[in-house]
C-alpha cells in the first residue's frame, strides 16, 4: 500500500511538472507570437488560454488527490470571477 501511494504521488509529480513546463513554453510561444504578429488582443488570449490549461491541470491533480470540484465547477467560478472583475 505504501508503494501505491508513493508511486501515486510520483506520478502527480511528474504530471504536475508537465503541465508547468508547458504552460511556460505556452507563455514562451505566446510572446514570440505577440511580437511578430503585433496583434493587441493576443496578451488576453494566452491569459485565457492559459487559464484553461489551469482550470484542466487542477481538474487533474483533484482526480489524484482528495475529491476536488468537478471541472465544470471550477471554469463556472473562474467565469463568475471574471464577471465580477469586468462589473467593478
Amino acid at each position: 500500500m505504501a508503494q501505491r501511494d508513493a508511486a501515486g504521488r510520483e506520478i502527480l509529480r511528474l504530471m504536475a511538472g508537465l503541465v508547468d513546463f508547458g504552460l511556460e513554453q505556452t507563455e514562451h510561444a505566446a510572446r514570440a507570437a505577440r511580437g511578430l504578429l503585433g496583434r493587441s488582443d493576443l496578451h488576453e488570449l494566452a491569459e485565457d488560454y492559459r487559464s484553461d490549461l489551469s482550470a484542466r491541470g487542477a481538474a487533474l491533480l483533484g482526480r489524484f488527490g482528495s475529491p476536488a470540484e468537478s471541472h465544470m465547477e471550477t471554469l463556472a467560478k473562474r467565469t463568475a470571477a471574471r464577471e465580477d472583475a469586468a462589473d467593478a
